[in-house]
């Protein structure tokens, strides 16, 4: 699954802060990877033109200065009937123009369960989207497993094991006895590529590559041998959509 990217756009400093920390633990618990952008204004937004399009979700309060959330939500439908609309918003009696645009979701500030309106509102969200991340089922020595190809951050093999790191709550270890070439028959994808002959690394986790290693978000530093160097690169910078 691609990266997700979301918008949250919101004059009320506060509130965008925590959607986004909303946002961040909910696809953090998934595995997925994402993009938060924040914008304090519809205006401000808008500025974007055809570059709003590229937000699969965007979280948009109503009662702004200047160009309001359902002026903007307007303007957004005119170029995107796929872009995902969410109200965010402390009036009620804006519903009904919420639904004109084709919001899928209309959630009050006031709602003392606001942290759960947001994580339903994404869960539907992931639907519409059909961004249900594509699953493998790997038998690991402590039992057999189901994961997500977006939560493997790379593979291991030592000494004829293959190492799993998967992203959960954390980056956790699964085991099981094989080599490399199985590891290629249980995970299938062109963004999982081949760096060294002991190493697999997802592209989705990648930050920055050098001839002799590639650099993780967290930090992570995996070597590159020379036989998959050029390859590599060159996968990597296809993927990041660089020169």
């Amino acid at each position: 699954m691609e990266k997700i990217k979301i918008a949250i756009c919101d004059d009320e400093v506060q509130f965008a802060k925590n959607i986004k920390e909303y946002i961040v633990h909910f696809f953090e618990n998934k595995g997925v990877v994402i993009e938060v952008d924040s914008f304090l204004s519809g205006n401000t937004f808008l500025r974007l033109e055809k570059d709003m399009l590229k937000y699969q979700i965007v979280f948009l309060d109503i009662n702004m200065i200047g160009v309001d959330g359902i002026e903007t939500a307007k303007k957004l439908r005119e170029l995107s009937e796929t872009s995902v609309i969410i109200f965010v918003t402390a009036f009620i009696e804006y519903t009904l123009a919420g639904y004109k645009v084709e919001a899928l979701r209309y959630i009050l500030k006031t709602d003392t369960n606001f942290e759960k309106a947001i994580y339903e509102g994404l869960e539907a969200a992931m639907k519409k989207l059909g961004t249900r991340c594509e699953s493998v089922t790997i038998p690991f020595q402590s039992g057999i497993k189901k994961i997500e190809m977006d939560q493997i951050v790379y593979i291991e093999s030592q000494l004829h094991n293959l190492h799993f790191y998967i992203f959960e709550d954390g980056v956790k270890k699964y085991s099981l006895r094989g080599t490399m070439a199985d590891s290629e028959k249980y995970v299938k994808s062109e963004k999982i590529i081949r760096i060294h002959q002991s190493y697999r690394i997802n592209l989705e986790y990648s930050e920055k590559i050098y001839y002799n290693r590639i650099v993780c978000r967290n930090g992570l530093e995996l070597p590159i041998s020379k036989t998959y160097s050029k390859k590599a690169r060159d996968c990597f910078y296809n993927y990041k959509g660089e020169i």
